[in-house]
């Protein structure tokens, strides 16, 4: 067997196995893909609200960051304008939001130790080093949240 075949295996073998965590103790949350990422949208599941230590930084619950992870090749970063704001986590899976949207879907990623997180989208997973964090505290103009709430 080639490494491109074991890669392939590698790669179903992780999405079963993150699959069964996501609908683990009867409890299913809808996943979709879209551009790169994984999202999720919570049914009954309890989206606990506390802190997670990332490269030794604790990120809270309404806190923003641009990118997670340094390399270009496995990051997690966002376009210019757009922030990731850490809402909590469902078991080992981190939530996060964008700027100060209220939508009930949110980025997944997979929480592995404080350096490592693993995200999906609908062709494999990859890793996220993630060796510092660095949070950003935005100025949000109310015009902004005005235009959010008039568009929808």
């Amino acid at each position: 067997m080639g490494t491109s075949e074991k890669r392939i295996i590698f790669i179903a073998a992780m999405q079963m196995t993150l699959l069964k965590r996501l609908t683990s103790g009867g409890r299913t949350m809808q996943i979709g893909y879209f551009n790169g990422a994984m999202y999720v949208k919570p049914n009954d599941e309890e989206i606990k609200h506390e802190p997670v230590q990332l490269a030794g930084t604790q990120l809270f619950p309404g806190e923003f960051v641009k990118q997670l992870g340094e390399k270009k090749r496995s990051r997690f970063v966002m376009q210019d304008g757009f922030l990731l704001r850490y809402e909590g986590k469902i078991n080992n899976i981190l939530l996060f939001s964008v700027n100060q949207s209220k939508y009930d879907y949110y980025y997944a990623l997979f929480y592995i130790d404080e350096k490592t997180l693993i995200c999906c989208n609908g062709s494999g997973c990859w890793d996220v080093r993630v060796s510092q964090i660095e949070k950003v505290y935005p100025q949000f103009m109310e015009t902004y949240e005005q235009l959010s709430l008039e568009l929808r």
